[in-house]
């Protein structure tokens, strides 16, 4: 019988190929899965809406890694949708979706639509109280300022994301901002 462990045994499988580079099996593993709970009843269980449009995150993630960064924006979108037809559950994964669909939009060459996605996704976080992934999307909104050749907020947008990183005691990031700045001078 299909339920919430057998949806979890699935997505680590695909999560460790992904890892491992193994981009068909993942995609053949997340695309089955995919099927698999559009298949079933959304009542089957408690958190199976959660668990389809994270799927549609999952396979996302696998066709962005692989470069078909056009197929995932779709999936990244659907999810999103998904995610906040569930409300207050799915408030962190919709800003997560909105995310990795600026992602895409970047890979693509579409910066502007990139940079209006990450400030979305900015301030969906700071909504959240979650500072980290503030400060993740600032630097992902500097590096797209960056590539834009807007090099002063390029510098304010890491400068911020440093500080927010310092505040919350996470060196290793501070280092990466500190290096971007550097790249962006």
């Amino acid at each position: 019988e299909w339920g919430q462990g057998q949806f979890e045994n699935q997505r680590l499988q695909i999560e460790r190929l992904l890892d491992h580079g193994q981009l068909q099996a993942a995609y053949d593993k997340a695309q089955a899965l995919l099927t698999k709970v559009q298949a079933v009843e959304l009542t089957t269980y408690p958190g199976a809406e959660y668990d389809v449009a994270l799927v549609h995150v999952l396979l996302g993630r696998v066709l962005s890694t692989a470069g078909q960064a056009a197929s995932a924006l779709d999936l990244f979108v659907t999810a999103q949708q998904q995610f906040e037809v569930l409300g207050e559950q799915g408030v962190r994964m919709a800003s997560v979706a909105l995310t990795e669909q600026a992602d895409c939009l970047r890979d693509l060459g579409q910066l502007e639509a990139a940079a209006e996605k990450y400030e979305e996704a900015i301030r969906r976080s700071e909504n959240l109280e979650d500072f980290r992934g503030v400060a993740v999307g600032k630097v992902q909104l500097a590096t797209v300022r960056m590539l834009q050749e807007r090099y002063d907020l390029a510098i304010s947008q890491y400068t911020a994301a440093r500080t927010l990183f310092e505040k919350q005691n996470e060196p290793q990031s501070v280092a990466v901002a500190w290096h971007q700045l550097g790249m962006v001078y």
